[in-house]
């Protein structure tokens, strides 16, 4: 009972010492760091796959399954899911929270390395993705354009993203959602058949066509020029010579027709 007695016969004294606690307390909350994105490492690893020209089924049953087999003996493992599309696979990890992540990820790599062998040969080698918190934007604009999406891909490319990296502090900036150009070649089946040619083969000749390679140089007494070999047009690749231009950018060919679709 002595405290009590003390704080009731001497009540400045206690009113002091609750101010003082008061104050330190504020003081101290008002220095408090505050991180607005923490450092963190979830425990989420990704194992990408590539498999161009295959379907969802082939991914799954020639890719997916055969990563998931592999994967399952990670240590700490506390759940796998994977998602199998056209051309992809993605497989993902999740372990128990605590885990050191980069062991884990060390982990995933040699049961990955083990498992490409058993991957068809077309196969691109498996990506690892580790997820972390200082790989997130922490700042998105959304940007649109009045006329041409395409040139404000490029003034943004040119102007506004250079800028941008001269600020200090910031580590990476991307850009995505711009449309990109897709070209379409509309096959007419009765003139291919006529002519004995399959789609496979258009397929093939407009994929061979379509390239862009360094041919050398050429020097001469006080220049010097880099040569580079074009892709060809690949409505003429396939056969198809235009004979008519609209203005939604259609050309209409022997074979086929060809829809040029601008961003």
């Amino acid at each position: 009972m002595s405290i009590y007695k003390s704080a009731i016969q001497k009540p400045v004294t206690t009113a002091l010492i609750f101010v003082a606690v008061i104050v330190i307390g504020i003081y101290s909350f008002l220095k408090l760091p505050i991180d607005q994105f923490p450092e963190m490492d979830p425990p989420y690893i990704t194992v990408m796959t590539t498999y161009p020209g295959a379907s969802a089924s082939e991914m799954e049953t020639n890719v997916t399954k055969i990563m998931e087999n592999a994967l399952t003996s990670v240590d700490h493992l506390k759940h796998i899911t994977s998602q199998s599309k056209d051309n992809i696979s993605v497989v993902t990890l999740e372990l128990e929270w605590g885990s050191n992540m980069d062991e884990a990820v060390n982990d995933v790599r040699s049961f990955v390395d083990m498992a490409a062998n058993n991957l068809p040969d077309n196969c691109a080698k498996p990506v690892i993705f580790k997820l972390s918190t200082s790989s997130m934007p922490i700042c998105q604009y959304s940007i649109t354009a009045d006329e041409t999406y395409a040139g404000l891909d490029k003034i943004l490319n040119d102007e506004v993203v250079p800028q941008l990296n001269h600020i200090d502090g910031i580590g990476n900036i991307s850009l995505s959602g711009a449309p990109d150009r897709y070209v379409y070649v509309n096959i007419d089946q009765q003139k291919l058949d006529a002519y004995g040619i399959t789609l496979e083969q258009v397929g093939q000749v407009v994929t061979a066509n379509n390239l862009n390679l360094s041919s050398g140089t050429i020097k001469m007494p006080q220049e010097q020029y880099q040569m580079q070999v074009g892709s060809h047009d690949a409505a003429r690749a396939a056969g198809l010579h235009p004979r008519h231009r609209y203005r939604q950018g259609y050309y209409q060919g022997p074979l086929a027709g060809r829809e040029d679709q601008r961003p």
